[in-house]
């Protein structure tokens, strides 16, 4: 018998997420808006592949398979993103008309959308129509309704927002940084040959990822 045979070493435990999510995929074979299923994937210390699953009970035996294979080295957490809508839609859907009518003061036409990123965060993205951006002119970023950062390539990719205690601040800022959008800052860096890229929106407001 060898020493330390029985011998497993400490594992400080880092945290990690496994999120469900939907995915849709042939959506040229399977009609309008595409076979949906649910992508359920791994974020540990490194990014985890997703696995799609046709029905809800695979999406849980994956869960289970995926939390029994970790769970010596991760504290997990699940959440369920497509839970998620219902929850940040009110909270959005104010700062989602507050930049919508900024657009119609400028007479300018929108495309706006909401998009879920890291656990407890949400974005609204959005496009002026006249503008060639390939995917957004700006993308604001919320964190339980609160303005936390926003996106853009004008501004040196993700800008943080500290500093703005009330709405009113925070109002500001979005003002700020849409007068830039208006006046075309965003689209410096892009080259007009490669066209927009369409967005496959839900009825709601939400995008969908093929």
């Amino acid at each position: 018998m060898k020493l330390f045979d029985d011998y497993k070493p400490k594992i400080k435990q880092r945290k990690a997420t496994i999120t469900l999510s939907w995915s849709n995929y042939n959506e040229s074979v399977e009609g309008k808006g595409g076979k949906q299923f649910v992508s359920v994937s791994f974020e540990g210390f490194q990014e985890g592949s997703s696995s799609p699953c046709d029905t809800e009970e695979e999406a849980q035996e994956c869960v289970e398979a995926l939390k029994k294979q970790h769970e010596e080295a991760y504290k997990i957490q699940v959440i369920d993103e497509r839970t998620r809508e219902s929850v940040w839609t009110p909270l959005l859907n104010e700062w989602k008309e507050f930049i919508v009518n900024l657009c119609k003061e400028k007479g300018k036409e929108v495309e706006i959308w909401f998009d879920t990123s890291v656990p407890y965060d949400c974005e609204i993205a959005l496009r002026l129509k006249e503008h060639n951006c390939y995917y957004y002119c700006v993308n604001f970023r919320f964190e339980k309704g609160k303005l936390s950062a926003y996106d853009s390539n004008f501004d040196g990719g993700t800008s943080f927002v500290e500093g703005k205690e009330t709405k009113e601040e925070e109002e500001k800022e979005v003002i700020r940084v849409m007068e830039k959008v208006f006046n075309g800052e965003c689209e410096d860096k892009y080259d007009k040959s490669c066209g927009q890229r369409k967005h496959n929106i839900q009825e709601n407001g939400w995008i969908k990822y093929d």
